[in-house]
């Protein structure tokens, strides 16, 4: 064995508890075997902490760290190291080696949870919890990281316990709590003063009342679901293919896997958890939804390995079709098992600077971070010096290497007592929510909002000055007030189908998208002179989002508000009735379709939607041609724009009609009003209106990339 690795440690005399949830499986006796031999001075390949960017951070050594957990299963576990050893794991000769620390570490394991339904789930908890403080009471621990590397669960099918904290109280009290046994863990973790960490896709801690009461409680959590192997491959090649602007049209990856993972991941409901968070990534990192996902094998042959082959296909230019293609084969365990230990270094250091909430520092260990954090490893060295940062050494803040520089940087604290690292941290802390909040109201969506205005003034005759841009303002608070109370009403069927958003992230509250929608309400309606078109406004926003939404009137409700929209800038005159009709009709089409996003949509959906696409685009033609200042030559370009911007994903979708094709349908009859409100505006006359609201389509295009507008 090689030398042993000099990490910095902690004080001495502090020890970090390691929780493992799932504590005989393969990755949880891979990470306790692993830690012990290198204790015993092997190489800790594979543990990105020990490398130089990290060496200089306050994290807890690996003799430091001690090892209990939950399980169901009864297999001793120096019988489970010996068994992965004959599997070629790691050598045959080490669970001799670490025999004894495998044994006092199986006095340290308790039976988990077996079956978390019924009205037991309050006494669970707190059962799990009692086996967290007797362990860290017991060996005098600092603190303890609860790392979650149970077998993969489905995703619960609602989740109205997990809505808010008080909820979830109420719940656990009366026994009608309908927790995952994944989020007892995380529960039960908060309760008893750990940090947890989920790295498997199953729920966990990402119910937003598990992060209010992270919050209440002062403690750190990440997740979820760790990267090893073909995903780690897709974070570096998306990027790449994103910098280089070359367009991936398809990524189909098929994955064959062998040991318990792959007997688990068999039965389809629990594929469907692991190849949802898989996706994630690429359309993250691509910044738009690519066809193909992820199919999961059993192969009970391959034991603890597992195969994934991807096929790329992207443009180059001129739109040259060109493909790539991958293969990685690799041990499971062995490749989880190291950043398991990362983890539990990291978080102990985040518990330790009072790190509170989801740790999005930690993105790059995950495919679908907590907190919306970042993909690359930079993030990750930059997000740990800034954990590190709160604690430093001597009274100095203490900053890893550089990568750059090579050498170590130190900052003196500064006179008001802040340090310029712990300022940034707040500054990214700070970025991070107004991120959050920016995808809640789908922040650059608003963009649209205007030309609605624009359009009804240009009808009416009416020039813009104060009062419009008053009435444009709190058009636009108005739209960011139905998007927060959207996902509002739909934080159940979202905790299910589109688990990134906001509220089921954690990022948001269930309470403070409420408070969101109805500041922003009254600020809308505040800013306004034409008191009546915005307050017809604002009532029909509330009523499509918690009443008429799923229902027959749900399209013509939404219409009805963009029509209403419409004729705020037109002061409420009649003379732009055809615009808000006009625009009534497109969003009548775009909202029946978006139904459809997550399941994929009929084609008679379809051509219902290419019908109304076509007929709208002809209107600012003929309201041109009617009209003695109408401005055809800029009028038809404009309404042509329009019906190939719209047109051409609904006709990629009736051709394959899957959730993807829908989502970009969609987002395109969203991007789409643009060109539609460009080309009724130069038929009221106003052709200068028209090239400055249609100049501004590629930037809200662009923008809907980084923030989808769906």
């Amino acid at each position: 064995m090689s030398a042993v690795h000099k990490d910095i440690q902690e004080p001495r005399g502090e020890r970090t508890g390691v929780w493992l949830v799932g504590g005989r499986g393969s990755v949880a006796t891979t990470a306790m075997v692993g830690a012990a031999a290198v204790r015993a001075g092997a190489a800790a390949t594979g543990c990105v902490t020990c490398g130089e960017p990290f060496q200089e951070l306050p994290l807890p050594g690996f003799g430091d760290l001690v090892f209990g957990g939950h399980d169901i299963g009864d297999v001793p576990l120096p019988k489970r190291a010996e068994q992965l050893a004959a599997a070629g794991v790691f050598p045959r000769e080490l669970p001799a080696l670490v025999h004894h620390e495998l044994l006092a570490t199986e006095g340290e394991l308790r039976i988990g949870v077996e079956d978390a339904a019924g009205g037991r789930q309050a006494a669970e908890i707190e059962r799990l919890a009692a086996d967290l403080t007797a362990f860290r009471d017991r060996l005098d621990l600092a603190r303890v990281v609860v790392v979650n590397v149970a077998t993969t669960e489905p995703r619960p099918s609602r989740s109205p316990d997990g809505v808010s904290l008080s909820r979830l109280r109420r719940a656990l009290a009366d026994g009608t709590s309908r927790l995952p046994a994944s989020s007892l863990y995380a529960c039960a973790a908060f309760r008893a003063g750990c940090a947890y960490v989920d790295f498997t896709p199953s729920t966990g801690a990402r119910f937003p009342a598990l992060d209010e009461l992270a919050h209440e409680r002062g403690l750190p959590y990440a997740g979820s679901d760790g990267k090893t192997g073909e995903t780690l491959v897709k974070a570096v090649l998306a990027p790449m293919f994103a910098r280089r602007a070359l367009r991936v049209t398809s990524w189909s990856g098929t994955n064959l896997l062998g040991g318990g993972d792959g007997a688990a991941l068999a039965a389809p409901e629990r594929a469907r958890s692991k190849a949802a968070s898989k996706g994630l990534v690429l359309e993250h990192l691509l910044g738009h939804p690519v066809e193909g996902g992820v199919h999961i094998h059993h192969l009970p042959d391959l034991g603890e390995w597992k195969t994934a082959w991807d096929h790329i296909a992207f443009e180059g230019f001129l739109g040259t079709r060109m493909t790539m293609q991958f293969t990685w084969q690799g041990c499971d365990s062995a490749l989880a098992a190291p950043l398991v230990l990362d983890l539990a270094r990291l978080m102990s250091l985040a518990h330790r600077a009072g790190v509170r909430g989801a740790v999005s520092e930690l993105g790059f260990f995950f495919k679908d971070p907590a907190g919306g954090g970042r993909h690359s490893l930079e993030g990750a060295v930059h997000g740990a010096a800034r954990l590190g940062a709160p604690i430093g050494h001597g009274g100095r803040v203490l900053m890893p290497r550089s990568g750059f520089t090579g050498r170590a940087r130190h900052r003196r604290h500064s006179p008001a007592g802040v340090s310029p690292a712990r300022g940034a941290a707040r500054a990214e802390r700070a970025a991070a929510e107004l991120r959050h909040w920016g995808r809640l109201v789908r922040a650059p969506a608003a963009l649209t909002v205007p030309g609605d205005l624009l359009a009804g003034a240009a009808l009416a005759g009416r020039r813009p000055g104060r009062s419009l841009i008053r009435a444009t303002a709190g058009s636009i608070a108005l739209y960011w007030a139905g998007m927060a109370l959207n996902d509002f009403a739909d934080r159940d069927i979202d905790a299910r189908e589109r688990p990134t958003r906001p509220i089921p992230a954690g990022e948001v509250t269930p309470r403070q998208a409420f408070c969101l929608a109805a500041a922003l309400t009254v600020s809308g309606l505040a800013l306004t002179r034409e008191r009546t078109p915005a307050g017809l406004l604002a009532a029909t926003v509330w009523a499509y989002d918690l009443v008429a939404k799923g229902t027959a009137i749900g399209p013509a409700t939404m219409a009805a508000a963009r029509a209403l929209n419409v004729l705020a800038g037109a002061g409420g005159r009649p003379e732009a009735l055809p615009a808000a009709l006009t625009v009534a009709a497109h969003t009548a089409a775009v909202t029946r379709l978006s139904r459809y996003e997550t399941t994929g949509a009929p084609p008679a959906v379809l051509c219902e939607s290419l019908v109304v696409t076509g007929a709208v685009a002809a209107v600012p033609v003929l309201l041109a041609t009617r009209r003695a200042g109408g401005q055809r030559r800029f009028v038809t370009p404009a309404a042509l724009a329009y019906l190939l911007w719209c047109a051409r994903p609904q006709l990629t979708a009736l051709r394959d009609p899957a959730a993807p094709r829908i989502r970009t349908a969609v987002a395109a009859g969203i991007h789409g009003l643009l060109p539609l409100q460009a080309a009724l505006i130069a038929a009221a006359g106003s052709p200068g209106t028209a090239l400055t609201v249609i100049a501004g389509h590629p930037l809200v295009v662009r923008l809907g990339r980084k923030v989808s507008p769906t």
